[in-house]
């Protein structure tokens, strides 16, 4: 970690990276893990506040703020008939390769909020600041419940409506699930 690196702790950390807290009814499941490469874990409790939620209402049940040292790829699974969804706020550091239904549950993505369809890849940029960390539960629309999930997701904090966008050189790598 480079000198100029925070080390994660109780003032940029929801919940310790190897620790599995008791939430409410339910666990907060998996860990924060590694720094993701080209990142730097950095303080800021407002971003943090934003990407953490609370069990049954989906986002991250734990996580650590980093802020990219260099451009840092990231993939994001989208509704093609929402065009303005491709650069939204829920992220993955891996390329998915399971399932609809799996990617769907790994995440805690409700049917309602995406039909998932297409993939993207784009380069989050180098300066910003983005949230790691394992998926709270969601309760969806039809009452539903998507437990949390140890699957590491990513936190960007874009904004469409305002036109603020942390990731660029965005390419659609076709439709999700792929077909080969």
């Amino acid at each position: 970690m480079d000198a100029g690196a925070l080390e994660p702790d109780a003032s940029n950390v929801a919940l310790v990276e190897d620790a599995s807290v008791e939430a409410g009814a339910a666990a907060c499941v998996g860990t924060v893990g590694p720094a993701p490469d080209g990142a730097r874990a950095v303080d800021d409790p407002a971003l943090l506040a934003r990407a953490v939620g609370a069990p049954e209402a989906g986002e991250l049940c734990a996580g650590v703020v980093y802020e990219a040292t260099r451009p840092i790829a990231l993939y994001r699974v989208w509704q093609r008939d929402r065009a303005y969804t491709e650069r939204g706020r829920w992220w993955s550091l891996e390329r998915p390769t399971n399932s609809r239904e799996d990617y769907r549950r790994d995440n805690a993505i409700c049917p309602e909020w995406s039909a998932l369809d297409v993939l993207s890849r784009c380069e989050l940029r180098a300066g910003a600041r983005f949230v790691v960390g394992p998926g709270q539960s969601v309760r969806c629309q039809d009452r539903s419940l998507i437990a949390a999930s140890a699957v590491r997701q990513v936190y960007v904090d874009n904004d469409g409506q305002r036109g603020v966008f942390f990731v660029e050189r965005c390419e659609q790598l076709g439709a999700f699930p792929s077909a080969n």
